[in-house]
């Protein structure tokens, strides 16, 4: 029983780690760093993506290192446990699985969308901006929403040319 719920374990955290640590990396600063260089973004829009790679590889070093120092009997057990490495590469490869798929994509690029667009990340100031934008922001929505993608797109407008306005003026 105890290895089953290893093995759980080591799934969970195969996909936690993959998430917050190898996506930020591999996935969000080369397209950050490839938006800011067609003028999409600012040149602190990758920085998101280091400072993310950076805070979960210090919390997971501090986490193992206190199970190291104050419950070694339960580092040694994770050490030994073919059940929890096995959970943790079962982890790592549904995610790398969902860096192949046509879907899976689809949603890392949402994704990515989203955290720019919420993180103020956009660069109105580049002559490019306006251009590159509105066939980027297109593609999304029709990724996103599909047939409603039209209306969903005039309803961001609205909003989005508020906000604009805001940052402006």
């Amino acid at each position: 029983m105890l290895e089953f719920i290893l093995l759980i374990v080591g799934v969970f955290i195969g996909i936690w780690w993959y998430s917050v640590i190898i996506l930020p990396l591999f996935y969000g600063i080369p397209k950050a760093t490839y938006c800011i260089s067609k003028g999409l973004l600012k040149k602190s829009a990758a920085t998101f993506y280091l400072k993310s790679f950076i805070l979960w590889t210090i919390i997971f070093f501090a986490v193992a290192l206190i199970l190291t120092r104050l419950l070694p009997s339960v580092s040694g057990k994770l050490l030994e446990s073919g059940e929890f490495a096995i959970g943790q590469l079962i982890g790592i490869g549904l995610m790398m699985w969902r860096v192949f798929t046509k879907e899976g994509r689809k949603d890392l690029n949402i994704d990515f969308w989203d955290i720019m667009f919420n993180s103020r990340y956009f660069n109105f100031k580049s002559p490019k901006f306006w251009d590159t934008f509105s066939s980027t922001l297109t593609k999304v929505f029709v990724l996103k929403f599909g047939d409603k993608a039209e209306e969903k797109l005039n309803e961001f407008h609205k909003v989005f040319l508020n906000e604009v306005d805001k940052k402006i003026i």
